[in-house]
């Protein structure tokens, strides 16, 4: 598998390595889950907890640097933007990997002007409407329905902005989209790969027409979500949860099992507690949002 020295990513990301400059990478990873043959990037103090004991090697600032372990480091002014301008490096590393054709499971259906990209797992018994588009490396469980005009797998929304420069550079999206069995999907719906790790459907998640579900989102077994809700970045959301129509879920929070939120609610905040849930301002449970509701009829 190709690889890149410490000291290639630094004289790329214009960053300072430290440690064993020879040192071999194989992959950008998570801090959590960082392997001894990877590199992560600290974005501030939130994320030291988070450092896997694992890691090769890390990019972080020369603040951050002094209170981590890991030995290998790349300092850099700017740590965001330098697993920006990283990404890019294992992007380009990953298009000399093998490209194999998609595996097919039987009994597949296709409509017309299907593309179905290279490194693809497709299951059996799956019906594939009309001008979808999979892009590579995407697996799809058996028993899975993808409606018309859907995207799997597409790059993710992110970019870094190098104030030098005064223009943004591309995060480059390396991770895959799983999605499970006996998964649905309407039309229109957009799924984004992971940013490094994977955005996944576990199996019996339904999707209605016209969802946005952004990189690395999670979503557990048996969740229904109507027409027009969109998932931010990183969230992950529990089993069997039902979300109505025009829902927006901010990024890198967490919801439960069993969780109900109701119609064009805004969610900006994880949800820990299984409950019934509205709120455009803020979300709240609906009993207190039906007690708001009573006290401003009261000042008509």
């Amino acid at each position: 598998m190709p690889t890149l020295t410490l000291r290639d990513i630094a004289s790329s990301i214009d960053g300072e390595a430290k440690g064993n400059v020879d040192f071999t990478i194989s992959h950008l990873s998570e801090a959590q889950r960082c392997n001894n043959d990877q590199i992560c990037f600290i974005k501030d103090e939130s994320f030291i907890s988070k450092l896997s004991e694992d890691a090769g090697a890390v990019i972080l600032s020369p603040e951050i640097a002094k209170k981590v372990k890991i030995k290998n480091q790349i300092i850099v002014d700017d740590p965001y933007l330098g697993y920006a301008k990283a990404s890019k490096l294992f992007f380009e590393l990953s298009q000399s990997y093998e490209k194999t054709e998609p595996e097919i499971g039987e009994n597949f259906i296709s409509g017309e002007n299907v593309s179905i990209g290279h490194n693809c797992e497709i299951g059996k018994n799956v019906k594939i409407h009309d001008n979808v588009s999979i892009y590579p490396n995407t697996k799809i469980g058996d028993d899975a329905e993808i409606h018309s005009g859907s995207v799997i797998g597409s790059d993710g929304f992110g970019f870094a902005k190098d104030k030098n420069l005064d223009k943004w550079i591309k995060i480059y999206q390396l991770g895959s989209t799983i999605i499970g069995n006996d998964v649905e999907i309407g039309a229109n719906c957009t799924i984004d790969r992971g940013a490094i790790g994977n955005t996944h459907l576990a199996n019996g998640v339904k999707l209605d027409n016209q969802i946005h579900i952004a990189h690395n989102v999670i979503i557990g077994k048996n969740t229904a979500i109507a027409a027009q809700t969109a998932i931010a970045g990183s969230t992950k959301i529990g089993n069997n949860c039902q979300i109505a129509g025009h829902v927006s879920i901010v990024g890198h929070i967490e919801i439960c099992d069993d969780v109900v939120i109701l119609a064009k609610s805004f969610v900006t905040k994880s949800l820990s507690k299984a409950a019934i849930y509205s709120g455009i301002l803020k979300v709240q449970e609906h009993t207190k949002t039906l007690k708001l509701i009573a006290k401003l009829n009261r000042w008509k």
